[in-house]
């Protein structure tokens, strides 16, 4: 349910386009590496808040900013 979750927040709700920056919170969890993912694969710059941590899963997932 977290890809699904994460498609429909980003892509017809949010409209994410290519050279967007997107702010995800709880970046760390579920839904949160899905939309990583998600708004990666569209062209955005991403910017996911998580613990300290939990640094290194969001940077692996291709996060470009990481703040807490």
């Amino acid at each position: 349910m977290n890809l699904p979750t994460a498609v429909a927040v980003l892509r017809p709700a949010g409209r994410i386009e290519k050279n967007q920056t997107v702010l995800i919170l709880a970046a760390a969890g579920a839904t949160g590496q899905a939309a990583v993912k998600i708004a990666k694969h569209y062209g955005a710059t991403v910017i996911p808040t998580a613990s300290p941590e939990k640094h290194a899963i969001v940077q692996s997932l291709g996060a470009d900013h990481i703040t807490l």
